[in-house]
Order: structure tokens, then C-alpha cells, then sequence
């Protein structure tokens, strides 16, 4: 039987950079899919010993939406609470109008190939979306062998080693992801529906131009951002009152500033803190040798463990607080890092690096950069 694998990759990006890999320097051929952004790209390469040919393309994320059928979209045709349960409202998942042309290029390349290798993102929405590509190559060649590529990084290692490991799809993995969306469509619609209804009836807003949205997220950081208002509302300043001390002097032709905390931080109390500062002003004036007694010293050793990897929400909270970055450009730059192969996946939930990840190569990698590249054996 002749051998020819089609393989799908989340992205554009991703598609040409694992092409690039696996075709060994020896190039490959590009020729347009039927979508203008998601190429398919031809190539030779190795598998089960045998030299075979690949066809590489890829989607641009979620294939299939998931929506009500067409009687309950509209507001009005059932109540919100109909929409809550399976016995009441039927979903159903199809190919949106914008996507076709992608369905169609996996349609073209499926029917000639035997094999199916799915290189998407290794999370759990990527093996949702590999279910989604399966089936709809599957439509129109149900003899084709399904294979999944698992990989943490776009590099030749790690690619080579996820082609020569190709494993299957998780169903468990799939399910999961197909409950919460439902559970999100449901939720959102029936709630929306009732809240957008219930503040036009309350307030007589007889022309409500837009809806009131319900989110599993939405509800929670609006909690969030309530309490915090009320809190800095309820606020009530107090006065207070500080020491500061400094000492400067001369040492080796040179003057030095030690900035001193006081041990009780702060104090309410003027007429306390009057007195303080007062003692300690008649004890530094009160001295013909203006100097300074030290009474004790106290040595620490402080160990710095090396960072842990971070992962999705604290890589956006440090990148946000220490680089200005929203979220939405820190997830672009670490989704661009990650397909060069600078980086591991950088959507995940862990702090453990995968035990394939060769961290001494990508350190060494940065060691012509002039800019950082001296720090590398820090």
C-alpha cells in the first residue's frame, strides 16, 4: 500500500516551521490551499524507516462553533430557562461560512492520503480542535489511520521525537472541553436572555439597544471589582507619622548614604512621635564627634532558588506588572517565541518543565546575542 500522511497543524505559523523541520534543510515545495492564509506545503521525510511523502497544512484554530438550533436563537421563541436543558433546546456544531475554505482544503488533501497526523497545540482545546479536524477528514475518507503528534516545543528534537512516538487522540481530554462549552453556551444564553429582559421590564427601558452578557468569568471579576470599590469607598484615611534616618559619610574619598527603617514603622499618635523624633535629635546634636554608634550586627545568608516555570495566568501577571504588556500581546509574543522554539508551550497550567526539553541547548542558543548573550552562565 503506498503510504502518503497528511498533517495539520493549529496554525499557519506552526505549519511552516514544523515543514521547515521535518524536511531536513532539504526544502519543500509550497502551493496554495483554498484558504488564502493556510498553505500546504509537500515534502519527503521519514517514518516507520521508510521514506514517505507529507502534506502539511493547517486550521487557524476552532474548526466548528457550537450554537442552538435554528428555533431557539431567537430571543423570545422559549423562555430562558428552556435553554438549560438538553430536554427543552438541542445544540448543534457546524463548519461557520468563514471556515469552509479550510474544511474544503482538508477535504482535497484527505482523499488521498492514508494516514492523518494531527500536530495540534498540546492542551486541552488542542486535542478538541484535533477531533474536530479528524472528523471532518474522516467524512470523506473514513479509511484514513489517525495519529496524534504530542510536542512541547518546535524544535527538531522535539518534533523528530513526536513524529517517531505518534500516539492517539484523548477522549476523556475531548469530552471535557465539549461539557464546559456547552455548560458556557447554556449558561451564557439562558442568563443573558433573563437579565437583558428583566432590566428593560424594571427599569422601562422600552428600547434596551444593548444586552446585558452573563459569563462564567464575567460574574466572578465583576464580583471582584465590586468589592474592591466598595473597600476603597468605605476607606477612611488616618493620619500617621514616620522617622526617617540617614547617615552619610565619607569613606575612601567617597560618600555614603545608609538609609535606616525604623523597627516600628509608623505611629498615629503626633505627640508620640513628636517626642521620639525629639530624643533622637537631642542625641545626634548632643554629640561634639557627630558620630554614629553602632550597637550590634546581625548577618544573614540569603539563598535565590532559580525561577520556576510559569505558567499562562502568572506569565501574563509578571509580564503585566514588570513590562507594561496586556494580555492579549503577551500571549502573541509568547505564541511567536514558542513556534521559533525559544520557549515551551506557553498555555498550560504546570510549572514542571517537560523531561524533553533540552533547557542547556536553548540557553546556549542565545549566546551569540549581544545583548544578553553574556549572562548565560549566571
Amino acid at each position: 500500500m503506498v503510504v502518503r500522511v497528511l498533517n495539520v497543524a493549529e496554525k499557519p505559523s506552526a505549519a511552516e516551521e514544523i515543514a521547515g523541520l521535518l524536511s531536513g534543510g532539504r526544502g519543500y515545495q509550497t502551493r496554495a490551499g483554498l484558504s488564502p492564509y493556510n498553505k500546504v506545503f509537500e515534502f519527503e521525510c521519514e517514518l516507520d524507516r521508510q521514506r514517505v511523502p507529507f502534506v502539511f497544512t493547517s486550521v487557524s484554530g476552532h474548526l466548528k462553533v457550537l450554537d442552538f438550533e435554528d428555533q431557539y436563537r431567537k430571543w423570545g421563541s422559549c423562555s430562558p430557562r428552556a435553554l438549560l436543558s438538553r430536554s427543552t433546546s438541542n445544540l448543534v456544531s457546524y463548519v461557520p461560512s468563514e471556515m469552509k475554505p479550510i474544511e474544503n482544503t482538508l477535504h482535497r488533501e484527505s482523499r488521498g492520503c492514508t494516514v492523518l497526523v494531527l500536530w495540534l497545540d498540546g492542551d486541552s482545546e488542542g486535542e478538541n480542535i484535533a477531533y474536530e479536524v479528524m472528523n471532518v477528514c474522516l467524512s470523506k475518507n473514513p479509511r484514513l489511520l489517525v495519529k496524534r503528534a504530542r510536542f512541547s516545543a518546535i524544535t527538531t528534537r522535539d518534533v523528530r521525537q513526536a513524529l517517531d512516538n505518534l500516539g492517539s487522540l484523548n477522549a476523556a481530554l475531548n469530552d471535557m472541553v465539549e461539557a464546559r462549552q456547552e455548560l458556557d453556551l447554556r449558561a451564557g444564553a439562558a442568563f443573558t436572555r433573563f437579565l437583558t429582559t428583566r432590566v428593560r421590564d424594571e427599569f422601562l427601558v422600552s428600547e434596551l439597544k444593548q444586552v446585558v452578557s452573563y459569563g462564567p468569568c464575567q460574574f466572578p471579576t465583576l464580583a471582584l471589582v465590586n468589592d474592591t470599590f466598595l473597600t476603597i469607598q468605605s476607606f477612611v484615611p488616618q493620619e500617621f507619622f514616620v522617622i526617617d534616618l540617614t547617615l552619610r559619610f565619607a569613606n575612601g574619598g567617597r560618600n555614603v548614604s545608609v538609609k535606616f527603617d525604623w523597627n516600628r514603622s509608623r505611629l498615629f499618635d503626633r505627640f508620640i512621635a513628636s517626642a521620639v523624633f525629639e530624643m533622637c535629635y537631642e542625641s545626634a546634636i548632643g554629640s561634639s564627634e557627630e558620630k554614629a554608634l553602632v550597637v550590634g550586627v546581625q548577618k544573614s545568608q540569603r539563598t535565590r532558588w532559580k525561577p520556576l516555570p510559569l505558567a499562562t495566568v502568572e506569565m501574563q501577571k509578571q509580564v503585566s506588572r514588570k513590562l507594561g504588556m496586556s494580555s492579549e500581546v503577551t500571549m502573541q509574543v509568547a505564541e511567536r517565541l514558542y513556534t521559533q522554539g525559544f520557549i515551551s508551550y506557553p498555555r498550560t497550567e504546570t510549572d514542571v518543565y517537560n523531561r524533553n526539553l533540552n533547557l542547556t541547548e536553548l540557553v546556549q542558543n542565545q549566546a551569540s546575542d549581544r545583548r544578553w548573550g553574556s549572562l548565560r552562565g549566571c
